[in-house]
């Protein structure tokens, strides 16, 4: 199985690190900027590009990093005691513990919650302040599970 090791490192470089992308944009731009803005506004663009990321195209590529994840995990569990079996492992379970299933534990449910809301009320602008520190504060978390996986599937191919 050491033949598997470099196409799965770096698929999971290319997954994780552009899901680390995406991800940093968002803590340290996006979210800034749209709590910003007055908060009607904020919300509701909010709840548009959580509208708008239900796309083949983006739906696609995380679900594939999620899969290609998965299997590095894997590969990497069963070659443990290759120089870069752990490593493998853990840039797999980083990724699947610490991206998706934080995304669809907790960023998730609250993008869910926040589109059921009614911008420009009270209701909805309690809402949104909240949404605003939780969702930010799990996507951070994010970010750093994206960017660990990176790093170390990007040891897996120094260590081969």
């Amino acid at each position: 199985m050491d033949n598997l090791a470099l196409p799965f490192a770096v698929a999971g470089i290319v997954g994780s690190g552009i899901s680390a992308g995406v991800a940093f944009v968002f803590s340290n731009a996006i979210m800034g900027s749209l709590g910003a803005a007055p908060a009607e506004h904020g919300m509701r663009v909010m709840q548009e590009i959580n509208r708008r990321v239900y796309n083949a195209a983006f739906m696609g590529g995380f679900a594939a990093a999620t899969l290609v994840c998965l299997a590095a995990t894997v590969v990497g569990v069963l070659n443990i005691r290759q120089p870069w079996g752990g490593l493998m492992a853990a840039g797999g379970l980083l990724y699947v513990l610490g991206v998706f299933l934080v995304t669809g534990t907790r960023n998730v449910p609250l993008n869910t919650a926040l589109d059921r809301a009614r911008a420009g009320t009270p209701e909805g602008h309690a809402i949104w302040r909240d949404y605003l520190n939780r969702w930010t504060r799990w996507n951070h978390a994010r970010t750093a599970c994206a960017l660990f996986s990176a790093l170390c599937f990007a040891g897996v191919v120094l260590v081969r």
